[in-house]
C-alpha cells in the first residue's frame, strides 16, 4: 500500500424526527428494530452488526510501521463501530482504538484507522485512496413520543429503536486527511485535472452515495493522474526543450533565431479592433521566449509591437495570430465558427525537484515576484510549453478540454460525447484536436 491513503464519503441528510422510513428517505428502506430493553445480541438481525460473516485472520499495523507478528481472528463491528477479535476462550473482545494504530488487516481487506472518526475499509490506493465506512444510523424511535434521545450503543432504553445501514465514502490525501465524497473534494484533490473532471461529471453524473459511481469516478481520476505515454499529453517532446537564462541577462545566449516562430521576419497585415485592416510598416515575428510580437525598425533593431491593444489579429504572411489579454499571443491553426489555436511560449520551471537536481537552488528558493523580474543575479531555467485553445466567433478564448466544448456547443453535447467515446482524443495533440474541431464545426453549421 502506498503512503497516501484516500477515501470518499457521501452522507445522506435526514430529518431524524420523521416517523416513517419512506418519509425520511423518499423510498422504502429496511429498518431494523431493537425493542425496548432488548440487547442487540438478542435480535433476529444480530449477525448483520458485523462487516464480515465470520471472524478472519488478521493483524495490526502501527504508526511506526511495526506489524504485529501475532495473528488474530478479527471482524469489524459496524453497530458498535469498533474492531473486535476472538480471545483464547472464544469470547469476543474489542481492540482499544488508540492513536498508535494505523492499519488493520483482516484477510485480504485493509482498514485505515483515524483516532477521531474510526475505521475505514480501503477500496483502492494511489496518490489519493478510496475507502468506505459502513454504519448503523438511528432512523426513528417509538414509545417516547417519537423524539430521538441521546443514544449510547449497547445500553438498554425504554423505547423501540429503528436502525438502517448506511455506507459512506471518503478520500484520503497524501497527508492522510479525510474528505467526504463530493464534487468539491474531488476537484480539490485533483487540482491539475479540474476541467476534465467537471466534464466527466457532466457526461456521467455521479451519485456519491453509490459504490459503483464513486469507484468509476475514482478510477477515472487515477487515469488522469498517471503519466501519459510518450508523444501524448504532458510527455510532449516540446516539454524537453529547456533553456538556461544566465544571471544578469534578459535573453538566453545562442542564436536568437531559435526563439522565433519564423526563420525570417514576415510582412504583416493587421486587423484592428474597429475591423479595418492595413499593412504594417515593418516586418514582424513572434518571440517564443518573451511571448511577444516584435518588429524590425528602420535600424533593423527588434522592438516590441506597442499597438497590440488596438490590434485584433496579426497576419504574418498567411499565419494568423490573436492576442488575448489574459492568455497572450496564440496562432490560429484551424479557422471556422469554432477555431483552434496554439500558444507556444517559454515558461519558468517551478518544479523544485528538477531545479535542485540542476543546481538551480537560487531559482528554487526565489519568490514568484523575484523570478518574474526580467534580469536577476542568478541563473534561471525555462521550458517551451505548448497549450491549445478554442476560439468562438467573438474571439472568446477557452482552454482546450471537454468542458469547454460542452459550453461552446451545449445543444450538441450528446454528439460530442459519442465522438469522444468512439475516438481516442488527446486534448494536447494537434492532429486529434484538428479532427475534433472539424467534427464540431460540422455540428455548428447544421
Amino acid at each position: 500500500m502506498k503512503k497516501s491513503i484516500s477515501l470518499i464519503l457521501r452522507v445522506l441528510t435526514l430529518s431524524l424526527l420523521s416517523t416513517s422510513a419512506h418519509d425520511v428517505f423518499g423510498q422504502d428502506i429496511e429498518l431494523l428494530q431493537l425493542r425496548r430493553f432488548e440487547n442487540v445480541s438478542q435480535t433476529s438481525w444480530r449477525d448483520q452488526i458485523y462487516h464480515f460473516p465470520q471472524f478472519q485472520e488478521g493483524t495490526i499495523i502501527y504508526q511506526t510501521g511495526f506489524k504485529l507478528n501475532e495473528k488474530l481472528k478479527l471482524n469489524y463491528n459496524i453497530y458498535h463501530e469498533r474492531m473486535e477479535f476472538l480471545g483464547e476462550e472464544g469470547d469476543t473482545l474489542s481492540i482499544e482504538a488508540n492513536k498508535e494504530i494505523k492499519l488493520i488487516e483482516i484477510g485480504s481487506h485493509l482498514f485505515y484507522h483515524d483516532h477521531k472518526s474510526g475505521y475505514y475499509e480501503i477500496l483502492s490506493t494511489s496518490s489519493v485512496s478510496l475507502a468506505m465506512q459502513p454504519k448503523f444510523r438511528l432512523g426513528k424511535t417509538e414509545g417516547n413520543d417519537g423524539l430521538l434521545p441521546f443514544e449510547t450503543r449497547g445500553a438498554a432504553m425504554a423505547c423501540d429503536r429503528y436502525y438502517y445501514k448506511q455506507v459512506s465514502y471518503f478520500f484520503i490525501d497524501v497527508k492522510e486527511q479525510l474528505f467526504k465524497a463530493s464534487k468539491a473534494s474531488v476537484l480539490k484533490l485533483f487540482p491539475e485535472n479540474k476541467s476534465d473532471i467537471r466534464a466527466y461529471l457532466i457526461e456521467k453524473p455521479v451519485d456519491f452515495a453509490r459504490k459503483e459511481d464513486v469507484i468509476r469516478l475514482t478510477n477515472y481520476c487515477y487515469q488522469l493522474d498517471e503519466p501519459l505515454p510518450a508523444g501524448k499529453g504532458t510527455e510532449r517532446s516540446d516539454v524537453n526543450i529547456v533553456v538556461k537564462l544566465e544571471a544578469g541577462k534578459a535573453f538566453p545566449s545562442g542564436n536568437p533565431k531559435q526563439f522565433y516562430r519564423f526563420p525570417e521576419f514576415q510582412e504583416a497585415k493587421i486587423m484592428w479592433t474597429d475591423n479595418s485592416t492595413s499593412n504594417y510598416s515593418a516586418k514582424m515575428n513572434y518571440n517564443f521566449f518573451t511571448g511577444k510580437m516584435v518588429a524590425l525598425n528602420h535600424n533593423a533593431d527588434t522592438v516590441e509591437f506597442k499597438q497590440w491593444r488596438e490590434a485584433k489579429t496579426i497576419n504574418l504572411d498567411g499565419d494568423v495570430f490573436y492576442r488575448d489579454f489574459k492568455e497572450g499571443y496564440m496562432e490560429i491553426i484551424l479557422h471556422g465558427p469554432l477555431a483552434l489555436a496554439v500558444r507556444n511560449r517559454f515558461t519558468l520551471i517551478d518544479d523544485r525537484e528538477i531545479l535542485d537536481e540542476a543546481g538551480m537552488t537560487d531559482q528554487a528558493n526565489a519568490s514568484l515576484v523575484s523570478n518574474g523580474i526580467a534580469v536577476v543575479n542568478y541563473d534561471r531555467m525555462y521550458k517551451l510549453q505548448t497549450t491549445y485553445f478554442f476560439l468562438n466567433t467573438k474571439y472568446q478564448v477557452f482552454e482546450a478540454n471537454k468542458l469547454s466544448l460542452f459550453k461552446l456547443l451545449p445543444m450538441d453535447k450528446e454528439a460530442i460525447i459519442d465522438y469522444l467515446n468512439n475516438n481516442s482524443v488527446s486534448f494536447e495533440d494537434k492532429d486529434d484536436l484538428m479532427n475534433l474541431i472539424t467534427f464540431c464545426n460540422q455540428l455548428y453549421v447544421k
